[in-house]
């Protein structure tokens, strides 16, 4: 089975499947995102969600809507009930998001991450992104709130990397959770957080 991007061709960014394995959210360079349904291969619905890229994607635990980090710098909450409304444009430190830049002889090269930029924990309460070259964490309970323009409250601030975070993820399953950060220079961090 080959699922089809229309308006074509596009670059796919991200993915994200729900829990059950059944429909596919994708993230495209066209700033669209696009909903499958695995079984037929079916594009269920797809919206503009960003001026620019879609670089990261995730489900809500309960699965009632998405989030989507892309290029122009905002992170937004999309209803799947409702296709395509958005709940919520969340306020993350600008620096989370955005062209990356890389030292060359020639001056700076911009590029889109390989990587995820932000993970829900798996509660939905907690959402893992990075500012420069550190991990950062912010309680999302008000984020189901019909309030636009949250502004999450930062919690934690992980250790931080010589260069820019590129990619993130995060582990919550078992009683403690364990965040990884990678940076342009190769460095992987480990940091493990205690349950209260």
């Amino acid at each position: 089975m080959a699922l089809t991007l229309d308006p074509a061709p596009t670059c796919t960014n991200t993915l994200q499947f729900n829990r059950q394995g059944s429909i596919l959210a994708c993230g495209s360079a066209d700033g669209m995102i696009r909903v499958f349904d695995i079984a037929t291969g079916d594009c269920i619905v797809g919206w503009h969600a960003h001026m620019g890229q879609v670089h990261s994607i995730g489900f809500t635990h309960d699965e009632s809507s998405l989030f989507s980090l892309g290029h122009d710098g905002k992170f937004n909450q999309w209803s799947i009930r409702q296709v395509a409304q958005k709940i919520n444009e969340v306020s993350l430190d600008t620096s989370t998001i955005g062209a990356l830049q890389m030292a060359q002889n020639a001056g700076p090269l911009t590029y889109s991450p390989y990587s995820s930029l932000f993970k829900l924990d798996d509660d939905g309460d907690h959402i893992l992104t990075s500012s420069g070259s550190q991990g950062m964490i912010y309680q999302l309970s008000d984020i189901s709130s019909s309030q636009a323009n949250l502004t999450p409250r930062k919690v934690v601030t992980l250790r931080g990397h010589p260069a820019p975070v590129v990619g993130i993820d995060w582990n919550t399953a078992l009683s403690c959770g364990t965040c990884l950060t990678t940076a342009q220079d190769g460095s992987i961090y480990v940091s493990t957080l205690l349950k209260q």
